[in-house]
């Protein structure tokens, strides 16, 4: 009923709300990713799996993955990264509070995808389902 009870409802508040931001994050819709992502897939490329966090998309084939990644430079540039399969040699999944982090490890570069927190794992494993 004191000060401690006050900051108490306060951190839950701020755990709602940063939940709920990465829920919002996390549901936004796929159908624009796929959208996008069909002007760049091959013949008989399909997707599997394609995830929106903010600006920067990510998308499982049954061929590679491919992510866009925006700058903010004001330029509007972004940058189509495609990695075939046979490129990727780990994935690792790491869970944060509210953002999710997929790397994928390649020969010659280590690439990190910010996803929602759910999204993280359910991407790594559309990902490892094409790999294994």
């Amino acid at each position: 009923m004191g000060l401690f009870d006050n900051v108490k409802g306060f951190a839950e508040q701020a755990k709602d709300f940063s939940t709920k931001t990465a829920e919002h994050a996390d549901s936004l819709s796929t159908d624009s990713v796929a959208k996008e992502a069909n002007k760049y897939l091959l013949d008989g490329e399909q997707i599997i799996m394609a995830h929106k966090y903010w600006n920067d998309w990510a998308c499982v084939t049954n061929k590679r993955l491919m992510f866009v990644e925006k700058e903010y430079t004001g330029l509007g540039r972004k940058e189509l990264i495609s990695i075939p399969f046979s490129s990727i040699s780990e994935v690792n999944v790491d869970f944060g509070a509210v953002i999710g982090e997929v790397e994928v490890v390649t020969r010659s570069k280590t690439h990190e995808l910010k996803l929602g927190k759910g999204a993280a794992q359910r991407f790594a494993n559309a990902i490892l389902n094409q790999i294994l």
